[in-house]
């Protein structure tokens, strides 16, 4: 196993004991409190942890615990549950991870990247085709066993497989929201 690996089992991990809590603590202030250190210590071992601020929400949902029916509702029921504090308490915690960051290394964030993208339709095929192979690999995870992808950049505007794959992810986007629109009338 690469050692690079025992950052996501740490994310993981953190990530997984922010859930259990979740749902297992009663007490509003100790859950409150130990969503933010979960964040915050998952934060600190990858900045992917991030997309717990996604996940929580989506995973309230499918687990019922709020009502969909309209957004007052929602809102009324995020509040109700105490979850609308443990959303808070995610961004503090998003808060103190950037703070540390900036403290430990005096930046947040440094653009030079070496790598020549090209233009924005360039940048726009080069997601594009990032996300198609990720959506391949959902269904043929084993057609490539390498952690490493090589690509050319900046990416040529012909390359068919990049056209393939955007063009694929907005029929897919397109769909979504037609079938959200079906279901709603």
């Amino acid at each position: 196993s690469w050692i690079s690996g025992r950052f996501y089992l740490m994310l993981t991990l953190f990530s997984l004991m922010l859930l259990y809590c979740d749902a297992k603590i009663a007490k509003l202030y100790v859950r409150v409190s130990v969503a933010a250190i979960c964040f915050l210590l998952a934060a600190l071992s990858k900045e992917m942890a991030a997309a717990m601020g996604v996940v929580l929400p989506i995973w309230h949902l499918a687990t019922h615990r709020h009502k969909l029916t309209s957004a007052k509702d929602y809102f009324t029921s995020i509040k109700a549950n105490g979850d609308l504090y443990v959303y808070l308490a995610i961004i503090v915690g998003g808060v103190a991870y950037l703070l540390c960051r900036f403290a430990a290394l005096g930046y947040l964030y440094l653009p030079d990247s070496p790598l020549d993208v090209g233009s924005l339709l360039q940048r726009v095929l080069l997601i594009g085709k990032s996300i198609g192979w990720y959506m391949l690999l959902i269904f043929l995870p084993f057609i490539t066993l390498s952690p490493i992808h090589y690509e050319k950049f900046p990416l040529s505007t012909t390359d068919p497989l990049a056209w393939v794959a955007l063009l694929a992810i907005v029929w897919l986007a397109v769909r979504v929201v037609l079938g959200i629109k079906k279901g709603k009338s």
